[in-house]
């Protein structure tokens, strides 16, 4: 309702807003508030949690002749950004890219070490070998090296494989690079991440001020309003 504040103590700040470091209880709690991933973990009766969909409205399964599984998540129409832009399954693939990529030296890269080229990848910096794609605006196509009963629960929720929108990350990676070029040689203080107001997400939530000891949280307008 309007003018209704929910205050949340989480014992310290987040070390880190960038969905494929996110360690902490603390980043993780904020990050499922700002992003939404293909699937979701819904409270069940009897206290436990259940699958729902989230970006994606529902998935295909199909088991190939030489042993891979394939999964095609059909994305919801009318999902966007919280600028306005749509969310597309590029979003995913550059997401999931990013993560298994030995570059960023993700410490939950292995999430995906049951995707089909995802030992390419780590072995040859090539993030492109790793097999999923977007086929179409709305269609992300994984392909697994062969069956995995935690692929679903574990990896299609985690924060670490939120969707990303390259352009945002790539600007605010140069304006952070621009900041500590002004700094004392070899000092990094600004990262990419390091104004999560600054961020663009798909979430019920968009991060609208941050304070050296706390930050808020405000509905994100375009939630919500995907179309079936």
């Amino acid at each position: 309702a309007p003018g209704l504040t929910l205050r949340l103590s989480m014992g310290q700040e987040a070390a880190s807003y960038d969905p494929i470091r996110a360690e902490t209880t603390e980043a993780e709690t904020v990050l499922i508030h700002l992003y939404e991933n293909l699937l979701r973990k819904t409270p069940d009766t009897s206290g436990g949690t259940v699958l729902s969909s989230g970006v994606a409205k529902k998935y295909d399964v199909e088991e190939n002749y030489d042993g891979t599984v394939t999964y095609t998540f059909h994305l919801r129409e009318g999902v966007k950004w919280h600028d306005g832009e749509p969310l597309t399954a590029e979003d995913f693939v550059y997401a999931w890219q990013r993560l298994a990529d030995p570059v960023t030296n993700s410490p939950s890269a292995s999430l995906l070490s049951a995707v089909a080229g995802y030992d390419e990848v780590r072995s040859s910096g090539d993030a492109s070998k790793l097999q999923v794609s977007a086929e179409g605006e709305l269609t992300f196509v994984v392909t697994l090296l062969g069956k995995c009963d935690w692929f679903l629960e574990d990896v299609c929720t985690d924060p670490a494989t939120m969707p990303l929108r390259q352009d945002v990350v790539q600007r605010l990676k140069q304006k952070a690079d621009e900041a500590n070029a002004a700094l004392p040689e070899g000092e990094v203080v600004n990262r990419w991440w390091s104004d999560p107001t600054q961020l663009v997400t798909n979430g019920p939530y968009v991060a609208s001020a941050g304070e050296e000891t706390s930050l808020t949280l405000t509905e994100n307008t375009a939630y919500g309003k995907k179309l079936t």
